[in-house]
């Protein structure tokens, strides 16, 4: 079984759920689409940018403008903390912006494993706002029913 952003997502949702209050997967919460968008049960928001190759891993430095935001960010311009989501053993430390964390992911043939490497360190500590976070689960929700028009039960 080849392992895709979907099957990420749904791993990083059913292990890592217990300190998240919302979780909004291919949301454009800021100038890009976030592969998956968290609210911390603290009220701060996460990204977390998930990457199946190092290809991958290094076309994302070609967004040179998102990475300006990230490294100085503002409130309401990026989230508050920015991790990637790489394979096991795909990068090193050195390969990770001072302002972002990553998480290893390993498959076995049968389950998705997650271990922290290095913890992403806040861009900034202002809480997500419940307006926001409304928005969020309206963008979410007409995306669900875009995508369930689009079934068909025939």
């Amino acid at each position: 079984m080849r392992i895709n952003e979907k099957h990420i997502q749904i791993g990083l949702y059913d292990t890592l759920n217990v300190n998240w209050q919302r979780a909004y997967p291919n949301l454009y919460a800021y100038d890009w689409e976030s592969d998956l968008l968290v609210v911390t049960k603290h009220g701060y928001d996460v990204e977390y940018e998930i990457k199946v190759s190092y290809a991958d891993f290094r076309a994302d430095f070609n967004k040179a403008e998102k990475h300006s935001i990230l490294r100085f960010g503002k409130p309401g311009t990026c989230p508050a903390k920015f991790m990637y989501v790489v394979p096991y053993g795909l990068v090193n430390s050195q390969d990770i912006p001072d302002y972002a964390g990553y998480t290893e992911w390993r498959f076995d043939g049968r389950n998705l494993y997650f271990d922290v490497i290095k913890k992403a360190p806040f861009i900034h500590k202002i809480k997500i706002s419940d307006s926001r976070i409304r928005d969020f689960d309206k963008r979410l929700y007409y995306k669900y029913w875009s995508l369930m028009s689009k079934v068909d039960f025939g």
